[in-house]
């Protein structure tokens, strides 16, 4: 039997935006500290995400932009 993993998320703090780990999954997660996402890589750990704007960020003000982010 085969498993279809075609869903993957970054777990972030709700409070922070700090990511600590990344997961595929077989099932999508309805929940606002699992960010969908392109590739689940560690790249995005210790990366912080802001739901404001829907944006990776370096730091944890928001001021420097991820620019090498996966993109879609």
């Amino acid at each position: 039997m085969s498993v279809n993993l075609q869903y993957n998320y970054a777990s972030i703090n709700v409070t922070t935006g700090l990511c600590d780990g990344c997961v595929t999954t077989s099932y999508e997660i309805n929940d606002p500290s699992w960010i969908a996402v392109p590739d689940a890589t560690s790249d995005y750990v210790g990366k912080y995400y802001n739901a404001a704007d829907g944006l990776w960020y370096l730091d944890a003000s928001f001021s420097t932009i991820w620019a090498d982010a996966p993109q879609w």
